[in-house]
Parts: structure tokens; sequence; C-alpha cells
């Protein structure tokens, strides 16, 4: 008995999240100001730029010991929105007029250091912040960059 109640809802979590996906992508071509979060692969265009933020140990509380790194920031020409996945386990809270992404990326594939105060395109999959790592509510974990 068991057994069935969880396979139904598992079946129900996969048809939501399915479905979740496919009005996610639907609101974003009708309004073009909502976006979701991944799987959907999104296009934004702003003003890379770059902020020094403390990391480990403390992030912060021990500003003599906690290392300092630089990451990438999209400051989009637009704010934008992100519907969060109500019936996801990530990516589950909705943001309003997002005016920082902090972008991630494989630096084997992905050069940002010539595009540092310039206009440009990204394009790849928004994520909600789940670690110290992240600094902004939203990031991107980019596939593409264009001048």
């Amino acid at each position: 008995m068991r057994t069935i109640f969880l396979s139904i809802a598992v079946v129900l979590t996969i048809t939501f999240s399915f479905a979740y996906s496919a009005l996610a992508k639907k609101l974003d071509h009708q309004t073009g100001s909502w976006f979701c979060y991944e799987p959907c692969i999104v296009q934004l265009t702003g003003t890379l730029t770059t902020q020094i933020k403390y990391a480990q140990p403390n992030y912060g509380e021990n500003p003599k010991t906690d290392v300092k790194g630089k990451i990438y920031v999209l400051v989009p020409t637009k704010s934008i929105n992100v519907k969060g996945n109500p019936y996801g386990v990530l990516d589950t809270d909705s943001f309003v007029s997002v005016k920082e992404i902090q972008l991630a990326f494989d630096p084997s594939k992905v050069q940002l250091d010539n595009y540092i105060g310039k206009k440009i395109k990204v394009k790849g999959k928004l994520f909600e912040a789940i670690t110290g790592h992240n600094y902004t509510n939203v990031l991107m974990m980019v596939i593409e960059v264009t001048p």
C-alpha cells in the first residue's frame, strides 16, 4: 500500500514539474517580463560588472581571515521577474524586479573578463541561491556570451 502511495506521489511530482515548466515558458512569451528557472534557457541583456565578496570560512563574519573573491554580476537593462516552481524542491521562490544576477560559468568554455563594464547578451539557465557562494537571489549558469 505504501509503495502505491509513493508511486502516485512521484508521478504527481513529475507531472506538476512538467506543467510548471510549460506554464512558465508560456508566461515568458506572453508577458516578456517573467522568466522561469532551469530547465528553461533564457537570454538577457545588460552590463557586466564585478564585485568583491567575502567567502570562506565565515563569509564576512571575520573579515581579517575570510577570503575575498571576485564575482561576476549582470545588471539587466530592465529588471526581470522570476517565477518560482511551487512543485519543486529547489528554485521555489519567485522574485520581482531583479536588478542583479550573479553569473556562474565554466571558465574553460566561457570568458567574461573582456566584457567587464560592457553591454552583453548572456544565454543560460536561471537558478535560485542555495549556498554561501551565491550572493544574489537569482543566478545564471551561463552557456553563451555575445557582445
